[in-house]
């Protein structure tokens, strides 16, 4: 398993680069884990179209969790073309 770190600053589209990233690698429905800063945790499954409409806005602050993701990435799609 390969392990990835998204940091920066408040407000710069990491959540949205996130799910944009997990739909151009096919993935279809993203599996977050929720962390608040009283100690509460819990999970929460968004297709991608869902996921950016309720974490990503335009104004400041919309994410007041960690958030972890696991991505299950599919791999072997189709049949691989030889060129000559």
């Amino acid at each position: 398993m390969k392990k990835c770190l998204i940091v920066g600053k408040p407000n710069v589209g990491k959540t949205a680069f996130l799910i944009n990233f997990a739909e151009y690698l096919g993935v279809r429905i993203i599996e977050f884990d929720f962390a608040l800063p009283d100690g509460t945790k819990f999970k929460k499954k968004y297709s991608c179209k869902t996921a950016f409409h309720e974490l990503v806005d335009s104004n400041p602050h919309k994410t007041l969790a960690l958030q972890s993701v696991t991505l299950e990435i599919p791999v072997g799609k189709g049949k691989k073309k030889k060129y000559k």
